[in-house]
């Protein structure tokens, strides 16, 4: 199984992985308040 970090590699090396601030700001704008807060319930503490 290939480490994780060597598709972030391979993603950053061919342009397909997107980050930086920019884009948590248009994903934030997808995102509204309830499924924000049913994401963050699904990955808090159980």
């Amino acid at each position: 199984m290939a480490r994780a970090g060597t598709g972030a590699r391979r993603s950053l090396s061919q342009g397909t992985l997107r980050q930086g601030v920019d884009i948590l700001r248009q994903l934030g704008e997808h995102i509204d308040g309830d499924a924000a807060q049913e994401i963050f319930g699904a990955s808090g503490p159980k």
